[in-house]
């Protein structure tokens, strides 16, 4: 019900409750850090713009090696 209701206020340009305004994140893909030093190893990540590079995420989505 929540979900319909922050898309129904968009669709229709109204004013959005600053409750579910919070809610509303937006997403990055980002290569999160693993590995030794100079051996580096990353996770592709969907995570929270406001997140750190290396902290919470949503869902991995892969990884990356540039070492190979």
């Amino acid at each position: 019900m929540k979900k319909f209701y922050i898309f129904a206020a968009l669709i229709n340009r109204g004013r959005v409750p600053q409750n579910l305004i919070k809610k509303i994140m937006s997403v990055k893909i980002r290569l999160q850090r693993h590995g030794k030093k100079q051996k580096p190893f990353y996770w592709i990540v969907a995570a929270d713009a406001r997140s750190k590079r290396d902290g919470r995420f949503l869902e991995k989505l892969g990884t990356y090696n540039p070492n190979t």
